[in-house]
């Protein structure tokens, strides 16, 4: 039998309870007897105390206690343990095959299995020396392991091996070294470590940090000295100090720097910093070094060369999600740009910077905001900064902000919006400005280039309120400021109309830049500038769904709409436009679900709508230089426009509860008056068919005998993650009557060359195809094209190609990445990451 107890020893122990139960027990009653047995207990106590000492550190009401298959006691007091030896002291538990214990020096060593489970830590070893008094020990050849909760010591001393232990519970860190120590403060040190914070469950982690030295501190961050990171035993990264944290819990600290090296900014590195500021708040401060580089401008109408930012470089990203409706993330970037310094470029400046905000906050009450705010230093700051080519041809920046009240079919809105023209001066088809034409690349500050802004605007809009008889009325009422953001400002264009970005800008004309607006003859029937404006509109909608049984509904509606406008800072000036539109459509469904579940549905639409000019005095004209935005659309002749469609519907139950569908329409658009003919035809389809995804939408004008705009996306994928992908789309000059159309138009006028028609000179064309191939688990290759066939030359216009790495258990995933985009070099650059670190 295992004897229990050491520090109620079981030599002495028995014999004492045999006697106390002979003195009190046995027709003895003596008292010679009884105190004899009185000096053997006050003997048995004191051979106790010399015997099992509670060691310093450990509560004085928590025994020591000592469980072997096999005890032996020596002259000297030191007990030999062997088999199944189990030692608690507080909160430690040890385990071992064999434990030699000395009281006197408080202190054990182990040797064979020796398990060592503290809270939250668990060690394997296989020999161990402990000082019970300071808490203190060295572990040989040792696995340590920091569990995410406390575990069950019983089960952890009785694991066979370290695998074992391992699969015990979730790991947050595992240390393997050949010396691990415990040290009084609780921490553990180690040396010649490898460690891993991944927990792959019966599968043993495939990435690991080797190091010479590491530390792992009672606030559970691990410090190590020159660590190597391994892959799958290749190592990939290495550095002379390396502090992370081990829960999942933030903490501050270094994050992983990836060096980049692209083709438009050539090499750069930063170092981003992770700081935590609270529960609910955390930045992110980086600093690094751009080398710089020269690229072509050919993509933006030039054909000299021009250096791309050169120089050091912050940013500061500041994050917060303080309740529950309300999160937002500030983001500032500050350059010098060396390049800039000798002021070889005109308008040009080495300060250069970037502001982003997006914040969300829902008041309750009904009440809400939003921010999204964005803006840049100069032109050129997208163009240097942005690698997407798509993204980067973006023109104009947008930052918008409202204060918004919604209840049932209500919704107010207090708001304002701050435009950044990034064009340039000359578009394509101009080769050079005009002599002496100088422009600066400054948005902010004396001189800088804006666009109208919409600040402020104020609107109602009500979604329908429900009337007698089943009418209803929508309505919109709302009210809009449209100025410049400083005097000489992007609306001060010259009597032309024509300003810097415009198409076929010939350069400053009379009136441009004079810091006054001029509307384009008397009453502003001809082009020119485009004036400060207050507008006021006004957009009643009534409606009257009518139902003929289940075989028919129909929907009559007619609506009026007001625009007032007071021109220029004193608002003397005045306009006036006005024009109504009444209509009707009807749809209805013939159906039909069969014993599978299979449901198909045909939904035949049908809609006629009038337009009829009203008034107008001095409102803009319907040019894209003149009108202040959408609102302002109006139609210039009574118009009468008419749609038919078929659409069908097709839904089948698929495998484990999911659902395949193919959605299609086709319809044809006509003009009935003043002149008929045949408009636009279009058709739109969507399927979804796994694991095929199709997207597709054409319209096409019969008079031109041309498809006017196209779009087509698919794709084909399996559970594995193989995937191939391809999208079309084709716009063709002058953009298609969908696209055109107005807030009241069921499409576009195309043949009424009064109406408004943006800027589409030429016919554009994208084919974009990528694909996606998973060889292994672990090994996933990807390659990405866009082409553009109507470019002259250099068609191909952006490849990217990536080539992934992952762990097993997404323990840690990395990638090769490579970038071609059209007059640049190569791009090259790494992203890592490592689970929970």
């Amino acid at each position: 039998m295992p004897a229990e107890g050491w520090g109620n020893c079981p030599s002495w122990h028995e014999r004492l309870a045999a006697a106390l139960r002979l003195c009190f027990s046995a027709p003895v009653r003596l008292a010679g007897l009884r105190a004899f047995l009185f000096v053997i207990l006050l003997a048995g106590a004191a051979v106790a105390r010399a015997q099992g000492p509670l060691p310093s550190g450990v509560e004085p009401e928590t025994p020591v206690h000592l469980s072997a298959d096999r005890l032996v006691r020596d002259e000297s007091g030191v007990v030999e343990a062997e088999g199944n030896v189990r030692l608690m002291a507080g909160t430690l538990h040890l385990g071992a095959d064999r434990v030699r214990y000395d009281p006197e020096a408080q202190s054990a060593e182990l040797s064979g299995s020796v398990t060592l489970v503290d809270g939250e830590y668990v060690a394997r070893a296989a020999t161990a020396r402990i000082d019970l008094a300071e808490r203190t020990g060295v572990f040989e050849h040792a696995a340590l392991f920091q569990k995410r909760d406390p575990v069950d010591p019983d089960a952890i001393l009785a694991a066979r091996d370290v695998e074992d232990v391992r699969r015990a519970g979730h790991n947050e860190l595992e240390i393997h070294a050949e010396r691990v120590a415990r040290l009084a403060d609780g921490s553990y040190a180690a040396s010649q470590p490898s460690v891993t914070t991944c927990d792959c469950g019966d599968h043993p982690p495939d990435w690991r940090i080797g190091a010479s030295e590491a530390r792992l501190s009672t606030k559970d961050r691990l410090s190590l000295s020159w660590p190597v990171l391994y892959a799958r035993g290749v190592p990939i990264f290495a550095a002379p100090y390396l502090s992370i944290p081990v829960t999942d819990e933030r903490r501050s600290g270094l994050l992983f720097a990836v060096p980049h090296i692209t083709g438009r900014r050539g090499a750069s590195y930063e170092q981003p910093v992770y700081i935590v500021l609270g529960h609910s708040y955390d930045m992110t401060v980086s600093a690094g070094y751009y080398t710089g580089h020269q690229i072509s401008l050919s993509d933006r109408g030039r054909s000299e060369k021009a250096d791309v930012f050169q120089g050091p470089r912050g940013s500061l990203e500041f994050r917060y999600t303080p309740r529950v409706g309300t999160a937002g993330r500030a983001f500032v970037a500050y350059g010098y740009d060396l390049s800039k310094t000798d002021n070889q470029v005109p308008g040009a400046a080495p300060s250069r910077y970037a502001i982003q905000a997006d914040h969300i906050d829902d008041w309750g009450g009904h009440f809400s905001d939003r921010l999204a705010l964005n803006l840049v230093s100069d032109r050129d700051y997208i163009r240097d900064f942005v690698d997407d080519i798509v993204l980067r041809g973006e023109q104009t920046l947008r930052s918008t902000a409202w204060v918004g009240y919604r209840k049932g079919a209500v919704l107010g809105v207090a708001e304002g919006s701050f435009l950044q023209d990034l064009r340039p001066a000359f578009g394509p088809e101009v080769t050079a400005p005009p002599e002496g034409f100088q422009e600066t690349l400054r948005l902010f500050g004396a001189g800088a280039r804006n666009t109208f802004q919409r600040v402020p605007a104020v609107a109602m809009d009500v979604a329908r309120i429900e009337g007698p008889l089943g009418s209803g009325l929508s309505l919109h009422l709302g009210a809009a400021r449209f100025a410049p953001w400083t005097s000489a400002a992007f609306g001060d264009v010259g009597l032309d109309g024509l300003g810097p970005g415009d198409f076929g800008y010939p350069g400053p004309d009379t009136g441009e830049g004079d810091h006054i607006f001029e509307r384009g003859g008397k009453d502003g029937s001809i082009p020119g500038e485009i004036p400060r404006a207050t507008r006021l509109s006004i957009r009643p909608t009534a409606s009257w769904p009518l139902l003929a049984g289940r075989y028919l509904s129909l929907t009559p509606y007619a609506g009026w709409r007001e625009q007032l406008y007071q021109y220029g800072p004193t608002g003397a000036d005045t306009g006036v436009a006005g024009w109504g539109l009444f209509g009707a459509a009807a749809h209805t469904e013939l159906a039909r679900t069969f014993s599978n579940g299979v449901r198909h549905a045909w939904i035949p639409k049908a809609e006629l709508r009038r337009l009829w000019p009203g008034h107008v005095r001095n409102a803009p004209l319907q040019l894209p230089s003149q009108i202040y935005d959408e609102l302002d659309i109006l139609p210039l002749r009574a118009t009468t426009q008419s749609r038919l469609s078929l659409a069908s519907q097709l839904e089948v139950p698929g495998p484990g509860g999911g659902l395949i569908a193919i959605e299609a329409e086709a319809g044809q658009n006509f003009i009935l008056a003043p002149s008929p003919y045949i408009a636009e035809g279009f058709a739109t389809a969507t399927a979804r068919l796994w694991p095929v995804q199709l997207a597709g939408l054409a319209q096409w004008d019969p008079h031109r005998g041309q498809i006017t705009e196209a779009v087509a996306e698919a794709s084909i994928s399996d559970r594995r993650g193989d995937q191939l992908r391809g999208n079309y789309r084709r716009l063709a000059v002058g953009a298609s009557s969908r696209l055109l159309a107005g807030p009241d138009e069921l499409f576009s006028d195309l043949y009424f060359t009064e109406t408004f028609r943006p800027p589409v000179l030429q016919e554009l064309e994208q084919i974009g195809a990528g694909a996606t191939v998973v060889p292994f688990p672990w090994l996933t290759l990807s390659y990405d094209l866009l082409f553009l066939p109507d470019l002259p030359s250099a068609k191909l216009l952006q490849q990217r190609a990536s080539v992934g790495l992952r762990s097993a258990c997404d323990c840690w995933a990395g990638a090769f990445h490579f970038g071609k985009r059209r007059d640049e070099g190569l791009d090259f650059w790494v992203s890592f990451n490592l689970g929970r670190i």
